[in-house]
């Protein structure tokens, strides 16, 4: 059973110029060679969509930071991206976050 007032999520190919980054993301740094090295592999296919949600005419972004820095360093101009809604708290964002860090760092790259 669906809650009043909850949409499910879409999939959709996103303008990689219209996704905003959370500036309180979780991840300050971002290693240049790992990044190369997702960007090398995005231009092959994205295996894995981002997480991202509607706001106005742009899209925030959840999940999928790195694979955003490295489209937008492969000059990639969309992404494959579940379109969900808006996070409820800057705190269920974080922990989305972290859980997304926790599970990808040293996974395959896209």
């Amino acid at each position: 059973m669906v809650s009043e007032g909850y949409s499910m999520p879409e999939l959709a190919e996103v303008p990689v110029h219209l996704i905003d980054e959370n500036p309180e993301n979780v991840r300050k740094t971002y290693d240049l060679n790992e990044l190369a090295r997702l960007a090398e592999s995005l231009r092959k296919g994205q295996k894995e969509p981002i997480r991202v949600y509607r706001k106005g005419e742009r899209f925030g972004l959840i999940g999928g930071h790195r694979r955003l820095r490295a489209a937008r360093m492969a000059g990639i101009e969309f992404l494959l991206a579940v379109v969900e809604e808006p996070p409820q708290s800057e705190i269920g964002a974080l922990k989305d976050q972290l859980i997304e860090d926790l599970h990808k760092e040293k996974l395959n790259p896209a």
